[in-house]
C-alpha cells in the first residue's frame, strides 16, 4: 500500500509534503500514525529531519512529535538516526513538548545531549593529542 501511495519512493523530501489523500497530512504524519516511524529511522529515511519537521502542524493540528508522544515513542524523538550530530534540533523539540511529555522524554533527551557533548569532547581531544609531547 505504501509503495502505491509513495510511487516516487519514500524519501524525506517526499514525506515532508502535504498529501490531499490524507486530508493534508504530510507523509511523515501519515506514517507516524501508522506506527512506521521507527522503521523509517532504522532505514535512514528520517536522517536530516529538523525541528520544523517534528513541529509543523497538519490541517488537523497534528504534529509528528505529537503523534510520537501519543504513541509513547518519546525515545524516537531524540534518536541519533534522525538527528545525526544536530544538538539544537532535539532541544527545540523537547522545549515544545507538554510538561507531561517532557517528564517522559527527559531521559532520552539527556542521552542525546550527552552523546553530542561526548562527541565534541572526543574530537577536541583528538585534535589536541597531535600536539602532545610525552616525556621519555
Amino acid at each position: 500500500k505504501l509503495n502505491n501511495q509513495f510511487a516516487t519512493g519514500i524519501t524525506l523530501p517526499v514525506l515532508r509534503v502535504g498529501r490531499t489523500e490524507d486530508n493534508g497530512d504530510t507523509g511523515l504524519i501519515t506514517l507516524a500514525k501508522a506506527g512506521l516511524a521507527e522503521d523509517l529511522a532504522a532505514k535512514g529515511v528520517l536522517l536530516g529531519m529538523t525541528a520544523a519537521d517534528f513541529l509543523a502542524p497538519s490541517q488537523q493540528q497534528s504534529t509528528f512529535a505529537g503523534i510520537l508522544a501519543a504513541r509513547g515513542e518519546h525515545k524516537l524523538m531524540f534518536d541519533e538516526r534522525i538527528w545525526g550530530r544536530d544538538a539544537a534540533g532535539p532541544k527545540a523539540v523537547f522545549e515544545a513538548l507538554s510538561d507531561f511529555d517532557k517528564t517522559i522524554a527527559l531521559p532520552f533527551f539527556r542521552e542525546t545531549q550527552q552523546a553530542q557533548v561526548a562527541k565534541a569532547n572526543q574530537a577536541a581531544l583528538r585534535a589536541r593529542a597531535k600536539n602532545l609531547k610525552f616525556k621519555p
